[in-house]
């Protein structure tokens, strides 16, 4: 197929405008015309990951992770994507919007923990977002949240925050994905990410729920 038929079926499947607040997604390098016969996917856009994609032949490499998808590309970024441009490989990057959509990483991420998460409407940067928290309703104690946690497999699982007997509404989140932001807006019981800030630990002591940190590439 050509890259133009590819970039329709994956912008179908994650709507490019739920990267909202991104510098760089979509289509970075690559000519629409191009005909495209074989795909990379991996998690990070790193060099060897690069070499790996030229070494397999692909025409497209579609990766998630943005290390800095609040800033403008960095000078080594930039030359990674020279490096594809030389050697014909188109590079598509799917990071929030992959986050954030209908069966993407989070709600895929409620349903292998087992729990019926539902997409929650919240406020980051001055922008409305949909699809960033999943929040499910249920009623376990502390060890079955931490159990479901690690359905997903992570090397480790830590919690911090006020512990509860029971737990009634958790939120669900990937990555670095919980913002103090975030849990200012919830009324929730706890919240499980991928990783766990300073601030949200701080934050999550003063208004007594627990977070669980589930690792950032198990989730």
């Amino acid at each position: 197929m050509k890259l133009a038929d590819a970039i329709k079926i994956l912008d179908t499947y994650a709507p490019p405008e739920l990267a909202y607040f991104e510098k760089q997604n979509g289509l970075l390098t690559g000519n629409m015309k191009n005909e495209i016969n074989r795909i990379g996917i991996c998690l990070d856009f790193t060099n060897n990951l690069l070499s790996s994609a030229v070494e397999k032949r692909c025409d497209l490499l579609i990766y998630h992770n943005s290390l800095n998808y609040e800033n403008e590309p960095s000078r080594l970024f930039k030359q990674r994507l020279d490096f594809a441009k030389k050697n014909g490989i188109s590079v598509f990057q799917m990071h929030l919007n992959l986050d954030f959509c209908k069966n993407g990483i989070i709600d895929n991420l409620c349903k292998l923990m087992g729990f019926q998460g539902s997409p929650v409407k919240l406020f980051y940067q001055g922008k409305e977002i949909t699809g960033g928290v999943y929040v499910a309703e249920c009623e376990m104690p502390f060890d079955d949240l931490v159990n479901r946690a690690k359905r997903i497999n992570p090397k480790i699982v830590s919690a911090c925050g006020k512990k509860k007997d029971v737990y009634r509404k958790i939120a669900i989140t990937s990555g670095n994905g919980c913002k103090p932001e975030f849990i200012e807006q919830m009324n929730i019981d706890a919240f499980i990410a991928g990783q766990i800030g300073h601030e949200a630990m701080r934050l999550a002591e003063q208004v007594e729920i627990t977070l669980i940190s589930a690792t950032n590439y198990s989730t």
